[in-house]
């Protein structure tokens, strides 16, 4: 084995690491002009572990009421070695357009102006080994008073438990 072959192995090992062990991070986008913002957001467990039931807990601050009907857009990429690749909507998992949430979650509408902290319990039945791996995603919304948030979060981890 050449001296770059093994450099190349190192490198590909030591990514490996640094995918498995970072952690999910977040940031508002156009947290100037947004109304609705993220606070605060925990994954249990994480890594995500497919198939599995996983809990989702935000914590929101939006400037006004939120009322139905409540739009999401997500864009969801998956990161390969040298790039992304988008993830197509199947089944509402994915990039998806969603018209109203508050259809979909109970939680999410109607709320005050404030503080409010959500729990999500999201099921993967999938077992999947295409799923596992490094994920990226923004989540922008809508309000019906035409409020918006835009969130992007990085090192979205998702594991097989096969």
């Amino acid at each position: 084995m050449t001296g770059v072959s093994i450099m190349f192995y190192l490198y590909l090992f030591f990514l490996q690491l640094t995918l498995v062990v970072a952690e999910i991070s977040w940031d508002n986008c156009a947290s100037d002009t947004n109304t609705v913002k993220l606070v605060d957001l925990e994954i249990d467990p994480y890594p995500v572990v497919t198939p599995g039931t996983i809990s989702v807990k935000i914590t929101i601050h939006n400037d006004k009421p939120i009322s139905s009907p409540l739009k999401a857009e997500l864009s969801l990429h998956k990161k390969l070695l040298f790039g992304s690749i988008p993830i197509p909507c199947v089944s509402g998992i994915g990039s998806c357009k969603f018209v109203d949430l508050c259809s979909l979650c109970s939680q999410c509408c109607p709320l005050t102006a404030g503080d409010h902290v959500i729990t999500l319990p999201i099921t993967i039945d999938t077992t999947s080994w295409a799923l596992t791996g490094n994920y990226y995603a923004q989540v922008d919304i809508e309000t019906s008073s035409e409020e918006k948030g835009c969130v992007k979060l990085n090192n979205i981890q998702i594991k097989s438990s096969k």
